[in-house]
């Protein structure tokens, strides 16, 4: 019996090694494609040529969003993902995160909005928080019916608790996978959450919880909104130090 539990050890390491040395060969090409595609985007094209470029590059930022995410995704499964928290214009990053997907989405015209009463800003890891937003609206796109919206929204109490939340209107949600996540999720059992969910989700929730916040899935009769909610700025400085 431990001879056996020594050998699933092993193969379960090596594939783990695997795995982080191919996200790290294939990160080096993608960033070389990137170089190549902003590059372009300063040439002066024809508006059918420069619209091309764009989903290019819309493409590849994408599938480097995908490596960090298993990236992060590696670390944390190792024994925590190491933050680096700093007052981070979140309203900004919104934003910026909801332009490299709106491309992706005209295809099937999605609509991709960001929606805020004001002012949003918080000390956090600026890259981990990104990678969460990309993963909801990955999650959303995949969901939206053609010609729908996803709508990112984000809001601050006066306290500081912030709350980023995507919408979409897609296929109600089966009450089991709702249930699943109010369960929470631990990094020994990452992989086979990873399975069920999907990694978008898994990760996002992963990421939540390292964060001392939270993730939550609503459904209604139609749609699903998931929401980060990440601790007043003094708590989260608290919690990211520790």
């Amino acid at each position: 019996m431990q001879t056996a539990e020594r050998s699933l050890g092993e193969a379960i390491r090596q594939r783990d090694v695997f795995a982080a040395t191919t996200v790290h060969d294939l990160l080096n090409p993608v960033a070389a494609v990137q170089l190549l595609a902003d590059l372009l985007r300063t040439a002066d094209l024809p508006a059918a040529e420069r619209r091309r470029v764009e989903l290019l590059d819309a493409s590849v930022t994408r599938i480097a969003s995908i490596l960090d995410t298993l990236r992060h995704f590696g670390d944390i499964r190792e024994g925590g993902l190491r933050l680096r928290p700093d007052r981070t214009d979140l309203l900004a990053l919104a934003h910026s995160c909801a332009e490299a997907v709106s491309v992706l989405a005209e295809p099937r015209q999605v609509r991709v909005e960001v929606a805020a009463d004001g002012p949003v800003s918080g000390d956090v890891d600026a890259q981990v928080v990104r990678r969460v937003m990309d993963n909801l609206l990955a999650f959303a796109l995949k969901r939206a019916p053609r010609g729908s919206r996803v709508v990112l929204q984000l809001t601050q109490d006066p306290s500081g608790m912030t709350r980023i939340a995507v919408t979409d209107t897609g296929e109600r949600l089966a009450d089991a996978a709702v249930e699943a996540f109010a369960a929470g999720v631990r990094p020994a059992t990452a992989l086979r959450a990873a399975n069920e969910r999907g990694l978008p989700l898994t990760f996002a929730q992963l990421a939540a919880q390292a964060m001392g916040g939270t993730l939550s899935v609503t459904g209604g009769l139609r749609g699903a909104t998931v929401a980060l909610e990440l601790p007043a700025a003094e708590m989260a400085r608290t919690r990211l130090a520790s």
